[in-house]
């Protein structure tokens, strides 16, 4: 669970962001990877080979995608981001409500569809600045 200060959106109060789960097995298996990559932070942070571990992770993100589509509570970016929820689909991407564990706070990340991947110009559209288009 994700709680940020209110403030930033209207009150002084702790609003909190849950991942909505698909099932108990994914609930499971996400509360797993979140105690695995804790575990991973603290023994890089300490100097210790997490090779074992890593292992562990990878296994249990497979076993909680069990399929190609992202659901909420699955972990992007080496565990540093969970998917709370989506946002909004689009032609080439998906946006995601996501937990920035390292940075504390609700991000958004834009996720390209897997058919686009290999295209260089779609993967490059991913950085291109907003600009809004004329009225």
């Amino acid at each position: 669970m994700l709680c940020i200060p209110r403030r930033r959106l209207v009150s002084s109060a702790l609003f909190c962001l849950t991942s909505y789960y698909r099932s108990d097995h994914a609930r499971e298996t996400a509360t797993k990877l979140e105690q695995a990559y804790r575990q991973r932070d603290t023994m890089l942070g300490s100097g210790v080979d997490t090779t074992a571990l890593d292992q562990r992770i990878l296994d249990l993100k497979r076993d909680h995608r069990k399929g190609f589509q992202l659901q909420p509570g699955e972990f992007l970016g080496e565990g540093r981001y969970q998917l709370i929820d989506m946002l909004g689909r689009g032609g080439f991407a998906t946006v995601w409500l996501a937990n920035d564990r390292r940075a504390n706070r609700s991000v958004a990340i834009k996720v390209l569809h897997g058919q686009f991947s290999a295209s260089e110009e779609r993967r490059e559209r991913l950085f291109l600045p907003f600009a809004p288009s004329e009225p």
